[in-house]
Order: C-alpha cells, then sequence, then structure tokens
C-alpha cells in the first residue's frame, strides 16, 4: 500500500513510518527540513518537505494518511480539513487517552470523554473524522515511552541534571504504551482495513508517577521535588495538568479482539534501567 504519514520525523510519527516501511509498504513521511528528510531517506521512506496545509500528489494518491503531526487547537482544524479535503482510502488520527480525563475506574472506548484542557480540541476532531465519507480510524494512544522523547524522556532528563521536578504528589497513574507497540497497532489497523473505530493504546500495567519518580532519581543519582500544583502551573504551564493526570484503568481489550494486538511491553518499571541507558545513549 501507498501510506503518508504526517509528522514522520516526529516521536511517534517517525516510529510508525519505519512500521510500515519494514512491513513492505510505500510510505512518504511530511517533515519540515532537509535533515528530517535525510534522515528517513536512511530509513528507506520518501520524505516530503512541506506542511500540511498544502499535501503533495503522492498524499492524495496514498492508500491511507496516518496523521501523527501534532498540532493544537485551531491548527489541528486545519490540519484535519486538509487531510479529508485530500480524499485518501483512509485517514487515521491520532489522539490520546487525555480526552477520558481524570478517571480512577475502568475505561474503554465505549466510556463518556472528559478531556483536559490540553486536548479538549480532539474531540470534535475525531468525531469529525469519523463521520466523514472515509475509512476512518481514531487511536487513543497512552504516554508512549522508548528512545529519547516523549514525556519519559523528559523526566530522565530533568533527573539527569540532579533535580527531578514532579508536578503534584505523585500518586497519581499513567497509562503507558512503547513506541514500537503503538506503531504495531497503526500497521494492523490499516493492513487489516477496520474504519469507522476508536482504538486506545495502552498496556495493561499503568505506573504510579512516584514509583516511576523515584526510580529514575535512583538511577541518576538525582534529588525528587514533589510540586504542589500551584507551584507546577507555574513551572509547567497547562502541562502540568497532563502530568498529575490519573488514569489506572484504560482498556485496550478492544485492539486485542479486533486486531489481535497485544503489546509487548508490559511494564516499563520492570527494566526502568534498559531505558534510561537507552535513552542516555541518544545524548553521546
Amino acid at each position: 500500500m501507498k501510506i503518508f504519514v504526517t509528522g514522520a520525523s516526529g516521536n511517534i510519527g517517525n516510529v510508525v513510518a519505519k512500521a510500515f516501511a519494514r512491513a513492505g509498504h510505500d510510505v512518504t513521511g511530511l517533515v519540515r527540513s532537509v535533515e528530517s528528510g535525510r534522515a528517513l531517506q536512511k530509513c528507506e521512506i520518501r520524505p516530503h518537505l512541506g506542511t500540511i496545509e498544502n499535501l503533495p500528489k503522492s498524499a492524495k494518491e496514498a492508500d491511507a494518511i496516518i496523521h501523527c503531526a501534532y498540532e493544537s487547537g485551531e491548527k489541528d482544524k486545519i490540519a484535519v480539513d486538509s487531510l479529508i479535503q485530500t480524499f485518501p482510502k483512509t485517514i487515521v488520527y491520532t489522539s490520546g487517552v487525555w480526552v477520558y480525563g481524570n478517571r480512577t475506574q475502568l475505561v474503554d472506548e465505549t466510556s463518556s470523554i472528559q478531556p483536559l484542557t490540553l486536548s479538549a480540541w480532539r474531540p470534535p476532531l475525531e468525531e469529525k473524522i469519523l463521520k466523514s465519507k472515509h475509512k476512518a480510524i481514531v487511536i487513543r494512544p497512552g504516554h508512549v515511552y522508548g528512545y529519547e522523547k516523549g514525556l519519559i524522556g523528559m523526566l530522565f532528563e530533568a533527573a539527569s541534571n540532579g533535580l527531578l521536578e514532579i508536578a503534584g504528589n505523585g500518586e497519581n497513574h499513567w497509562a503507558l504504551v512503547h513506541l514500537e507497540d503503538l506503531a504495531q497497532l497503526y500497521l494492523l489497523a490499516v493492513e487489516k482495513g477496520v474504519h469507522g473505530q476508536i482504538l486506545n493504546g495502552t498496556e495493561k500495567v499503568s505506573v504510579k508517577l512516584k514509583d516511576l519518580a523515584e526510580s529514575a532519581a535512583k538511577l541518576a543519582h538525582a534529588q525528587v521535588h514533589y510540586l504542589p500544583l500551584p507551584e507546577a502551573l507555574k513551572k509547567f504551564g497547562p502541562l502540568a495538568e497532563g502530568l498529575t493526570v490519573n488514569q489506572p484503568h484504560i482498556s485496550s481489550e478492544k485492539a486485542d479482539k479486533l486486531l489481535g494486538w497485544r503489546p509487548r511491553h508490559n511494564n516499563l518499571l520492570s527494566d526502568l534501567s534498559h531505558y534510561w541507558h537507552t535513552w542516555e545513549a541518544f545524548k553521546i
């Protein structure tokens, strides 16, 4: 299949593009710099230098467009309109579990949404894509980890500087997913031709932020400082809301039943030192 990936140099988009290329698909990735384009070419992915507002012919001829570029608010609305107007056979929209908000009970794709402010614009766009005449798929990943980026990478970065400041008291739980497992979810969804579906992408085991912070600090020989929410808002801005979200039970059983998707990485804390040393290798 011909696949077009937006945000192909980004944290999720890059791994997704590589997964499709490894599976034998003809992949074009949208990037914003020549350097990022060269990195894609090394992975046998065709780069396209440009923006999502002006998609190329290769996007219009694609069998599937996978929207992994992170745009917020109005920019994402423009991006989604651009995607819909290109008329590909399939559109995959990347959302996130923050649309569920703080939830202590079990949550699946049928649960009501209570989006954090950081993701309040996503549900209307999910609905718009699902109601379009395209074969639409919405994927809601948990907090992604693996390699050097994402919130886990930010946490490692802070710990490496000797002081790890955590928003809140750390008693909240994060729903997680490894980047490679997440990429397989995109691949299976497109290859198996599901459409009109919302799919959560999370591991079975959530992680308490305090346990994660204390373990990372131990690896880095750092101190941990827990910030009350008012202080956290001053330091992290709106991101503090996402850092303190509590989501201990986000179910991905639907992806298992429909696609046979079973994450191979299921407990970040059990091998945190491995991910820490991987992150360190990227900094050399």
